[in-house]
């Protein structure tokens, strides 16, 4: 079955969760239980020209389950891309670059 089918007919947090190869408690805990202070690392890094840069990186555990949600959801466009003959986006698309956009 395709992943866009999948999505369309995903009812439940167990359905998500399957889709992105998670446990559901897992899912769960990460996404509602766990405090959102605790969900990112903060830190800063300088800049060029000088100044710093706040940076807040995904600890682990969401940083796993947002990569998979990306590589679910290029999944389901490169489909539609498929179904309608053409891409609906040019950027955070596979095989493209902002290169391939300034040559379209």
């Amino acid at each position: 079955m395709s992943a866009l089918l999948l999505l369309k007919t995903a009812n439940s947090l167990h359905d998500i969760a399957n889709l992105l190869a998670v446990k559901p408690a897992h899912l769960s805990f990460v996404l509602y239980k766990k405090p959102a202070a605790l969900k990112y690392t903060t830190f800063t890094i300088p800049k060029r020209y000088g100044g710093t840069r706040t940076i807040n990186a995904p600890i682990a555990d969401l940083k796993h389950i947002q990569s998979q949600l990306a590589a679910l959801l290029l999944s389901c466009s490169d489909e539609l891309s498929v179904k309608y003959g053409r891409q609906a986006a040019h950027g955070f698309t596979s095989d493209r670059s902002i290169l391939t956009n300034a040559h379209a």
